[in-house]
Protein backbone atom coordinates (compact mmCIF):
# COMPACT_ATOMS: atom_id res chain seq x y z
CA UNK A 1 0.00 0.00 0.00
CA UNK A 2 1.61 3.37 -1.20
CA UNK A 3 0.77 7.10 -1.10
CA UNK A 4 1.14 9.96 -3.66
CA UNK A 5 1.66 12.53 -1.04
CA UNK A 6 5.41 14.01 -1.07
CA UNK A 7 6.75 15.13 2.51
CA UNK A 8 9.07 18.15 2.62
CA UNK A 9 10.96 20.28 4.48
CA UNK A 10 10.69 18.77 7.72
CA UNK A 11 11.70 20.48 11.69
CA UNK A 12 11.05 18.67 14.71
CA UNK A 13 10.95 19.95 17.86
CA UNK A 14 11.96 17.68 20.72
CA UNK A 15 11.16 18.17 24.56
CA UNK A 16 12.01 15.74 27.42
CA UNK A 17 8.91 16.11 29.81
CA UNK A 18 10.37 15.15 33.06
CA UNK A 19 7.61 16.16 35.18
CA UNK A 20 5.59 13.60 33.42
CA UNK A 21 7.57 9.99 33.35
CA UNK A 22 10.61 11.40 31.45
CA UNK A 23 8.25 11.34 28.24
CA UNK A 24 9.69 12.86 25.23
CA UNK A 25 7.80 14.86 23.09
CA UNK A 26 7.55 14.91 19.53
CA UNK A 27 6.97 17.58 17.25
CA UNK A 28 7.15 17.80 13.38
CA UNK A 29 6.18 21.09 11.07
CA UNK A 30 5.82 19.74 7.22
CA UNK A 31 5.09 20.35 3.69
CA UNK A 32 2.73 18.23 2.31
CA UNK A 33 2.17 17.96 -1.37
CA UNK A 34 -0.84 15.53 -2.16
CA UNK A 35 -0.61 14.99 -5.29
CA UNK A 36 2.92 14.58 -5.23
CA UNK A 37 5.61 15.92 -6.80
CA UNK A 38 4.74 14.98 -10.69
CA UNK A 39 2.45 18.03 -10.60
CA UNK A 40 2.20 20.98 -12.50
CA UNK A 41 2.73 24.06 -10.97
CA UNK A 42 -0.91 25.63 -11.21
CA UNK A 43 -2.44 22.71 -9.70
CA UNK A 44 0.30 21.67 -7.63
CA UNK A 45 -1.05 21.66 -3.68
CA UNK A 46 1.52 22.41 -0.63
CA UNK A 47 -0.22 21.82 2.50
CA UNK A 48 1.80 22.92 5.96
CA UNK A 49 1.04 19.90 8.27
CA UNK A 50 2.44 19.00 11.53
CA UNK A 51 2.10 15.96 13.65
CA UNK A 52 2.88 15.27 17.27
CA UNK A 53 4.02 12.40 19.82
CA UNK A 54 3.99 12.01 23.10
CA UNK A 55 5.39 8.78 23.56
CA UNK A 56 9.05 9.36 21.65
CA UNK A 57 7.92 8.34 18.29
CA UNK A 58 6.69 4.90 19.05
CA UNK A 59 2.40 6.29 18.31
CA UNK A 60 1.35 9.57 16.25
CA UNK A 61 -1.17 11.39 16.69
CA UNK A 62 -3.17 12.20 13.40
CA UNK A 63 -1.04 14.48 11.29
CA UNK A 64 -3.10 18.25 10.80
CA UNK A 65 -3.32 20.52 7.86
CA UNK A 66 -2.36 24.07 9.14
CA UNK A 67 -3.92 25.91 6.44
CA UNK A 68 -5.77 25.55 3.13
CA UNK A 69 -3.65 24.75 0.62
CA UNK A 70 -1.15 26.60 -1.55
CA UNK A 71 -0.34 26.38 -5.26
CA UNK A 72 2.99 26.46 -6.15
CA UNK A 73 2.42 29.09 -8.70
CA UNK A 74 1.31 31.25 -5.76
CA UNK A 75 5.02 30.93 -4.57
CA UNK A 76 7.65 33.48 -4.82
CA UNK A 77 9.91 32.59 -7.97
CA UNK A 78 13.24 31.99 -7.41
CA UNK A 79 17.07 30.98 -9.60
CA UNK A 80 15.97 27.39 -8.06
CA UNK A 81 12.14 27.43 -8.63
CA UNK A 82 8.89 28.60 -6.79
CA UNK A 83 9.98 28.39 -2.96
CA UNK A 84 8.02 27.97 0.02
CA UNK A 85 11.15 28.61 2.02
CA UNK A 86 14.34 26.55 2.19
CA UNK A 87 13.70 26.20 6.22
CA UNK A 88 11.03 24.69 8.64
CA UNK A 89 11.57 25.20 12.55
CA UNK A 90 9.72 23.36 15.86
CA UNK A 91 10.16 24.73 19.53
CA UNK A 92 9.01 23.79 22.75
CA UNK A 93 7.70 26.60 24.88
CA UNK A 94 6.50 26.23 28.02
CA UNK A 95 5.79 22.69 27.01
CA UNK A 96 3.75 23.20 23.44
CA UNK A 97 5.06 22.92 20.40
CA UNK A 98 5.19 26.15 18.30
CA UNK A 99 6.36 26.02 14.28
CA UNK A 100 7.78 28.57 11.66
CA UNK A 101 6.25 28.24 8.42
CA UNK A 102 5.71 29.85 4.99
CA UNK A 103 1.60 30.63 3.96
CA UNK A 104 1.36 32.15 0.40
CA UNK A 105 -2.54 33.71 -0.52
CA UNK A 106 -3.28 33.92 -4.49
CA UNK A 107 -1.27 36.68 -6.15
CA UNK A 108 -3.13 40.03 -6.65
CA UNK A 109 -5.17 39.83 -9.79
CA UNK A 110 -4.37 43.27 -10.80
CA UNK A 111 -0.89 43.46 -9.94
CA UNK A 112 0.32 39.78 -10.06
CA UNK A 113 2.07 40.78 -6.78
CA UNK A 114 2.94 37.66 -5.05
CA UNK A 115 1.41 36.95 -1.38
CA UNK A 116 3.42 34.83 0.97
CA UNK A 117 4.91 35.17 4.23
CA UNK A 118 6.14 33.40 7.26
CA UNK A 119 4.21 32.77 10.30
CA UNK A 120 5.13 31.53 13.85
CA UNK A 121 2.27 29.89 15.87
CA UNK A 122 1.32 27.38 18.25
CA UNK A 123 0.81 23.68 16.56
CA UNK A 124 -1.39 20.79 17.57
CA UNK A 125 -0.71 18.92 19.81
Amino acid sequence: MGSSVDHLIAGIGVRNDREDDNRVKLSIAYYALPNGLSCEPSACKIVPSSIFSEDGGISWHKAEKLTSPMFQDWLVPTSAGSMVANYNSVVFVDGEPHGAFAIADPPNRKTGEIDEAIFAGKLPD
